[in-house]
């Protein structure tokens, strides 16, 4: 089997499920898949405010981001959508006990309110501690100190983790 021609993520993530299917990358449950794929859909075509607004900084907290530590998400749509999954599964990631799809198509909105020190609430603060602490996240530092560092030689290879975390 080929891999997928293109770079799209939800294709990539749709032949991983296909290759590999006791990874649990989608819910068991038809209903959860179903909506499963639907929020990965959203977030893959979605939050281009969110995305303009905090920019991917994978070295920890930035400049602009100190004049705004604290700020509320620009974008309530994830938090929505993490606030109805979790109260659904009883988490502690999306979809229950296992990481799915979802919550790796989340991971860069975890990152940017880890970067940026969005306040959250208490219990979206812990997906977020969860979901970057999760031991298949190689080379994160899951104890939520230090910054991010690139070690020469590794050509960007990222060791470490934003700093702080999704303050609660």
């Amino acid at each position: 089997m080929r891999a997928p021609p293109s770079g799209i993520t939800l294709a990539i993530a749709e032949y991983l499920n296909e290759i590999m299917p006791d990874a649990g990358l989608l819910p068991a449950d038809r209903g959860a898949r179903a909506h499963c794929r639907s929020i990965c859909g959203e977030i893959h075509s979605g939050f281009t405010t969110l995305r303009a607004s905090l920019p991917v900084n994978l070295k920890g907290i930035s400049r602009a981001s100190r004049s705004g530590r604290g700020r509320r998400p620009t974008s309530t749509g994830s938090a929505r959508i993490w606030r109805e999954c979790l109260a659904q599964s009883g988490g502690p990631f999306l979809f229950g006990e296992r990481r799915t799809m979802a919550d790796a198509m989340y991971a860069p909105v975890v990152t940017r309110f880890m970067t940026y020190d969005v306040k959250l609430e208490p219990g979206l603060s812990a997906y977020c501690r969860q979901d970057h602490g999760h031991a298949g996240d190689a080379g994160m530092d899951r104890s939520g100190e230090g910054r991010t560092r690139r070690r020469r030689g590794t050509r960007g290879r990222i060791l470490g983790s934003a700093a702080g975390a999704c303050a609660g």
